[in-house]
C-alpha cells in the first residue's frame, strides 16, 4: 500500500464516505435482484407484473436526470445525493417490509417504483 493510499485510509472523512458508498452500492446491486423474486412470489404476479414495476421505476427516473442536474446545481451536489440516497433507502426499506409482512401489492409497488425511480434520477 503507498503511503497516499495510507493517508487516505486514515482520513475520518474517506471512511465515512468509503463506508457509506459501499454499504449504498451493495445495496443497488441487491435491491433489483430481490425486487424480482419478490414480485414473482406474489400472488397471482406473472413476469408482465414485473415488468410494469421495472418500467415504473425506469419512466420516472429518465424524466427527473436532466432536472436532478439542476436542482444539483442550485442545492449543491453532495447536499441532494445524501439527501435522494437516504430517501431511496427508506423506499426500499418500506418494499421490504410490505415482502415480509406480506402486504406487498403490485399496485402499491408500482407506486413505491415511480418514488424510487424519481429519486435515482435526482440522485
Amino acid at each position: 500500500m503507498s503511503i497516499s493510499t495510507r493517508v487516505l485510509m486514515t482520513d475520518r472523512k474517506f471512511q465515512k464516505l468509503f463506508i457509506a458508498r459501499t454499504i449504498s452500492n451493495i445495496g443497488n446491486g441487491i435491491a433489483p435482484i430481490a425486487l424480482a423474486f419478490g414480485i414473482l412470489d406474489l400472488e397471482g404476479a406473472t413476469p408482465t407484473s414485473l415488468s410494469l414495476v421495472l418500467a415504473a421505476q425506469a419512466l420516472p427516473m429518465v424524466i427527473v436526470l436532466p432536472i436532478g442536474g439542476v436542482i444539483a446545481d442550485r442545492l449543491g451536489r453532495a447536499r441532494v445525493i445524501a439527501a435522494s440516497d437516504i430517501a431511496i433507502s427508506l423506499v426500499v426499506a418500506v418494499m421490504g417490509v410490505l415482502f415480509l409482512t406480506g402486504t406487498a401489492t403490485v399496485p402499491l409497488l408500482l407506486v413505491l417504483s415511480v418514488i424510487s425511480g424519481a429519486l435515482n434520477g435526482l440522485w
